[in-house]
């Protein structure tokens, strides 16, 4: 068994390992901080466009966050052992899932390095869904009612265990609504045994199900401080009105849908192998009454119908949406670890290849554990030891898992400097991160800069509110052309930018937020050419824009110079575009300066192409020529050192784009030698930033 729960608890750190954005993390710490001040309320602080609060005791309506007790938690352990005691948590929650998993198999009559592998192969192929969020909560939950629900076919006591298990699940996270099935389920087929004494499930008592379940939905109703709201709300993404509508995002999406997150394969192989092995087992297991206990065969025929009828429910929710996949993977392993164990007693070897296979399994199971432990350890020392390239500030193990680099914390630091306050549209990825790094105002909650929609959808807005964020980002009726190869007529862009700018004002939204994901879409192609917006900011990944009749004062302290910024590097490249926008002899100059002053002392690709922009115009090719080189060599020469310390991208970045120019002028002014020089350098960069690009994403 000890090669097993090796090779088990190696899989619990490759998987707890995986990195992915934190959208959800954000989140709840923002809300977590709410709620410890003002407890799980119906006022949402965080969006001027949500749901208002109102409805009856019994069934409110507004923010209704079934979440509140995971947020809370979370908050408290991020400020009682700051961010990485998050990452702790979500290892020692997940070693939690792999033991319950792997007893629940072995309740089933499965031995435990059955068990062990079944629970690793269902965590292994639901990495790319385990985020740290409240959805953990929800994985933990299952994997615990599966062993509530398989021990009590044993022991029927067992199974009145539910009750507190809804109770607390049905605030921690809104996935206690497929617990309430689990018992439903059991349930029905307690009722449906009085007829049909087949579908009576293991040893429990004709109406003892029954009694768990109604209890179990009184719980859920009556410990959540939303009452009947928390039953009736989840059904609103899956079955409501506009579920098709929120349906939308990419981890709701059909599991075969190209645009979801997630590598579909690992998981379809499980199933796949599911398939292959229920095929196998189930004749037999018919025709000898259920080998687990012959004397009782109906009952023993009634779990496995009821095994089949949970596991084909959460292979369909799976198939269906797409985050589901870890749900039904917990589901599926302890019955496959059983199918297993019990062919293997049936297909019973002969004494003397028994024993030989006896002694080579622990070995081979060693081998594959060691094997297992030195690739993860590897992975563990290449992403969180070694040196982060992205970015030196943001480079703890919690920064790394969350790709914390790519938040707008130099965006949101110069708004809170200059005390600003209005309604911002940022990407709804963003809005958790924005709510989470203000100071909220007192006595209310509320922070300063209102967004317009963050990642809790319908959990806290109107179908409406998404519609109005999605029309923007795609700045109107109009905003599809100015994407298109061949680009918008003047017409057209006049028409896109119309619509945006009335639609903005008419929601008083003064401040729009770009990411590197956003920059290039329609609605950034219109603001950053319209005259009624300006740009106050920017980062290497940032641009900050506000409105000129909404934002009066913070655009004329950014034209004034009298704005504070969160660093000498931000405050040049903003400044240095600012300069460029004027387009005379004096903003030229000022560009080319200050692009120059944010490449010192680190580099900035941005603040390269902006003096390229300026000298192209002013007519500096030779001394932008001399600078670019200076700059590139600089970095080639330094890179085995600079490779060596966090944030080393950045440097990297700079040079190719300082290389990419010269190489392109050098072969528009037919100069051999410095095309070649230039371009050798691109290959050199190129193989060194696919080698970074490796150690960023596991």
């Amino acid at each position: 068994m000890a090669p097993f729960v090796v090779l088990l608890a190696v899989v619990v750190v490759w998987v707890t390992g995986h990195m992915n954005p934190g959208v959800d993390t954000w989140l709840a710490l923002a809300s977590g901080r709410y709620i410890q001040d003002h407890g799980p309320a119906l006022v949402d602080p965080f969006s001027f466009a949500s749901l208002p609060a109102g409805g009856s005791w019994w069934h409110p309506s507004g923010w209704v966050n079934q979440n509140w007790l995971s947020h809370l938690g979370l908050a408290r352990l991020a400020g009682g052992l700051g961010f990485d005691g998050l990452v702790a948590l979500k290892l020692v929650l997940y070693l939690a899932v792999a033991g319950l998993l792997a007893a629940a198999a072995r309740v089933r009559g499965a031995d435990w390095w059955l068990g062990c592998l079944a629970a690793a192969a269902a965590l292994a192929c639901s990495r790319d869904w385990l985020e740290l969020r409240p959805a953990d909560a929800t994985n933990l939950m299952v994997a615990l009612l599966l062993l509530v629900v398989t021990a009590a076919c044993h022991r029927p006591a067992w199974l009145w265990a539910a009750v507190p298990i809804l109770a607390a699940w049905c605030n921690l996270h809104g996935g206690f609504v497929f617990g309430l099935g689990v018992l439903g389920l059991l349930a029905a087929f307690s009722v449906g045994g009085t007829v049909w004494p087949n579908l009576s499930v293991g040893a429990l008592p004709r109406g003892h199900a029954v009694a768990v379940a109604a209890a179990a939905w009184v719980a859920a109703v009556a410990a959540s401080p939303y009452r009947l709201a928390n039953l009736t709300h989840p059904l609103e993404v899956s079955a409501g009105a506009h579920a098709a509508q929120w349906r939308q995002v990419s981890e709701w999406r059909p599991l075969l849908d190209a645009a979801g997150v997630g590598r579909p394969g690992p998981y379809l192989a499980l199933v796949g192998t599911g398939a292959v092995l229920l095929a196998v087992w189930l004749p037999g297991a018919l025709r000898e009454g259920a080998a687990r206990r012959p004397e009782s065969a109906g009952a023993a025929r009634g779990e496995t119908w009821f095994d089949l009828a949970l596991i084909s429910v959460a292979v369909a929710m799976s198939l269906a949406s797409r985050r589901f996949v870890p749900l039904a993977a917990f589901v599926l392993a302890p019955a496959m670890a059983q199918w297993a164990a019990e062919l293997g007693r049936r297909w019973s070897l002969p004494s003397g290849a028994a024993a030989r296979l006896r002694r080579a399994v622990p070995a081979v199971a060693w081998a594959g554990a060691l094997l297992a432990g030195l690739a993860v350890g590897r992975g563990v020392a290449l992403f969180y030891l070694a040196p982060w390239p992205p970015d030196g500030r943001y480079a703890s193990v919690f920064q790394r898992l969350t790709h914390g680099y790519l938040r707008p914390h130099g965006a949101m630091e110069f708004l809170a400097a200059n005390a600003v306050r209005g309604r911002l549209l940022a990407p709804w990825e963003e809005g958790g991160f924005v709510a989470a790094v203000q100071r909220p105002e007192r006595p209310g909650g509320r922070i300063p800069l209102q967004v317009l929609i963050d990642g809790r959808a319908q959990e806290a807005f109107p179908a409406s509110t998404l519609q109005a964020y999605q029309e923007l980002m795609a700045a109107g009726p109009a905003g599809g052309a100015l994407t298109r190869p061949g680009g918008a007529s003047t017409a057209e862009a006049a028409a896109a930018r119309s619509w945006v700018e009335q639609r903005l004002d008419a929601l008083g939204i003064g401040l729009v937020l770009f990411t590197p994901s956003s920059a290039e879409g329609p609605l950034a192609r219109v603001l950053f050419n319209s005259p009624a917006w300006h740009v106050v900011y920017l980062d290497e990944h940032h641009s900050l824009l506000a409105s000129h009749a909404l934002q009066a004062e913070l655009v004329a302290a950014v034209n004034a110079g009298r704005t504070a910024y969160p660093d000498g590097q931000s405050a040049a490249v903003t400044r240095a575009y600012l300069g460029l926008r004027k387009g005379n002899a004096e903003g030229l100059d000022q560009a080319f300066g200050q692009a120059r002053a944010a490449c010192e002392p680190v580099p900035s690709a941005r603040a390269v192409g902006l003096a390229a922009q300026a000298a192209a115009a002013s007519g500096r090719h030779a001394e932008l020529r001399s600078w670019l080189r200076q700059l590139a060599e600089r970095v080639m020469a330094d890179w085995p050192e600079l490779r060596q310390h966090d944030g080393c991208y950045r440097h990297l970045a700079a040079a190719r784009q300082a290389l990419a120019w010269l190489h392109e002028d050098a072969i528009r002014r037919g100069d051999g030698p410095v095309a070649r020089w230039a371009g050798e350098g691109l290959e050199r960069t190129g193989r060194e930033e696919e080698a970074l690009r490796r150690r960023v994403v596991w």
